[in-house]
């Protein structure tokens, strides 16, 4: 019923929509990297029926450039889960006025973000500027996963990626975290994942290629023989690393 009733609410079909309302579809489901049916609403009146019915625009209202109704409503509640999604919405659209007003507000990036991370490195200033304000350089999701395992999950074909890594080490970010799921340092993330510019990167920057306590599954050179990496394993052992 969640993806008929986004479909019927983009479609402006509101006999479908009160149908499928009253047989109990929810306003605020999402389809993948789509949004609401509250969000997907083609027309006022569709998008009137479905907040009758408990529909939320929170985490929507900064794609509609909807700002001041987004900046009343963080700040009318800034523990509310729309927060982070401010804040990703805003870094992914480069929005830099907005992103302003937030900080001036007060408002600040909660420690925990689960969805789209990502979106807060997609500008280098914007990354830079969160974390003058106070963003934590460690930033995780649920899983301990902080932004700079993220940016080790694969290969850095730009060289964006170690640019903004060497970004969040120069405020402070945790080379030896590890993640609940893996139990893995950012190395040996980009080791798991083929990323040999980070894999260089890191160690030039003080990342051991074995820590006493790791789990023998979880060391970098471990993940860098198991996917097969070669390249890898042959730096990594270069550096040191003996399992």
């Amino acid at each position: 019923k969640g993806l008929s009733l986004h479909e019927a609410a983009r479609a402006g079909n509101r006999g479908l929509v009160e149908l499928l309302l009253a047989h109990g579809a929810d306003p605020n489901s999402s389809a993948d990297s789509s949004g609401s049916a509250t969000f997907a609403g083609s027309t006022p009146e569709i998008r009137a029926l479905l907040v009758a019915h408990g529909g939320t625009l929170d985490p929507y209202l900064i794609w509609m450039d909807e700002h001041d109704e987004a900046m009343r409503r963080v700040a009318e509640n800034p523990r509310a889960a729309c927060l982070a999604d401010a804040f990703t919405t805003v870094c992914t659209l480069g929005k830099r006025k907005l992103l302003d007003r937030l900080l001036q507000a007060g408002i600040r990036v909660p420690a925990i973000i689960t969805g789209c991370q990502s979106y807060l490195l997609e500008h280098l200033d914007m990354l830079r500027t969160l974390l003058a304000h106070g963003m934590s350089p460690d930033l995780m999701n649920w899983q301990r996963q902080t932004v700079l395992h993220l940016l080790c999950n694969g290969p850095d074909d730009t060289g964006g990626k170690v640019e903004r890594a060497a970004i969040l080490l120069d405020a402070g970010a945790n080379i030896l975290a590890r993640d609940d799921e893996y139990r893995s340092t950012p190395l040996a993330w980009a080791a798991r994942t083929n990323a040999a510019a980070m894999v260089e990167f890191l160690i030039a920057r003080g990342a051991p290629t074995n820590l006493p306590d790791e789990e023998p599954w979880a060391t970098p050179l471990a993940w860098a023989h198991r996917r097969g990496h070669s390249q890898i394993a042959s730096i990594l052992r270069a550096r040191g690393a003996v399992r």
